[in-house]
């Protein structure tokens, strides 16, 4: 995260949502009364905070459509709508779902990037920095190959248990019920859950570098994958 917050902050924070010139003088006077900085800092804490979110959001949003719809036009077989138990405006309904969850989903989402750019994670930026890294050779390759099942171990063991307890009843009804909602799905129901449920059920790929030290590209690009998983996986 710290490196996409670094290229935000370059070309967007600093030039268009930070600086001053850029607010309405009656914004700008109504901050100095509360003694709000008109701008802040790269590392200032609610600056990162905010720029994450919105990194977060915008970036969940992008790939949603982008995955889910090159999924839905080449992939999904739509004999599926002709199922008795598909809704009548399906599509149109789970993109809305999603849509509305992702706002809440992705600032639940902020602690857990803002502390990794705090430097609070194992992630590492280069391979010299990981384990066996000063060694050279191949035990540091070898460790991102471990790193990788563990990661898929550790993950998946931890949402099926999410996954049990959110059908416990109470947490079913409140939580857990939409998202059986579409009987038949299509790629866009990869997201179209409660955004508690959301949240839930992505913390153990964010717990994951809390945990084990791994390469920060390693750790993108698995993200990366099980998001993509998610889409691709809907019956076809």
């Amino acid at each position: 995260m710290d490196i996409a917050l670094h290229y935000f902050d370059e070309y967007i924070g600093d030039a268009l949502i930070y600086a001053s010139n850029v607010l309405p003088s009656s914004i700008t006077d109504h901050l100095s009364r509360l003694s709000f900085p008109s701008t802040l800092p790269r590392d200032n804490v609610v600056r990162q905070s905010i720029s994450i979110y919105l990194i977060t959001y915008l970036g969940a949003v992008t790939l949603y459509f982008t995955f889910s719809t090159f999924s839905y036009y080449f992939i999904f077989d739509h004999r599926m709508k002709e199922h008795p138990r598909f809704l009548p405006s399906q599509v149109r309904q789970e993109i809305l779902c999603s849509l509305a969850g992702f706002p809440l989903m992705d600032l639940l989402m902020v602690p857990f990037f803002l502390g990794d750019v705090r430097g609070y994670s194992k992630l590492y930026d280069t391979m010299a920095e990981g384990p066996w890294g000063s060694e050279g050779g191949w035990k540091p390759w070898a460790y991102v190959v471990v790193c990788t099942i563990v990661f898929l171990v550790f993950t998946d063991f931890c949402i099926y248990w999410i996954h049990r307890w959110l059908h416990i009843p109470v947490l079913y009804k409140r939580f857990h019920k939409p998202h059986h909602k579409w009987i038949v799905p299509t790629p866009f129901a990869a997201y179209a859950f409660h955004p508690v449920d959301g949240f839930l059920q992505g913390v153990p790929y964010h717990l994951a570098c809390y945990i084990f030290p791994m390469h920060k590209l390693h750790w993108v690009g698995m993200f990366v994958l099980v998001n993509l998983w998610t889409v691709f996986t809907i019956p076809t």
